[in-house]
């Protein structure tokens, strides 16, 4: 059941998972959860970064809302590795 639910998970989601041991399915489902918030928010950082380095002259609010991703980035890694 396990190897199922890894097989229906995005492709960066699936590599990191694929040959990690689970005690239970819903310690699998938990760092499914969180690894793919982790592939999203480097995805999100990387558009940003490409689009304030293309269209933007340094901006405050952009900024700010990079700190925001690190920070949550920082979160979501102290979470990642706890489970």
């Amino acid at each position: 059941m396990m190897s199922r639910f890894l097989e229906g998970l995005s492709f960066d989601v699936q590599t990191r998972l694929k040959y990690k041991e689970f005690e239970t399915y819903e310690k699998l489902i938990e760092k499914a959860e969180m690894t793919a918030m982790a592939v999203e928010e480097v995805q999100v950082r990387s558009r940003l970064n490409a689009f304030q380095a293309k269209y933007v002259k340094p901006n405050r609010e952009l900024t700010k809302v990079k700190e925001a991703s690190d920070r949550l980035s920082t979160q979501v890694e102290t979470l990642n590795k706890s489970i």
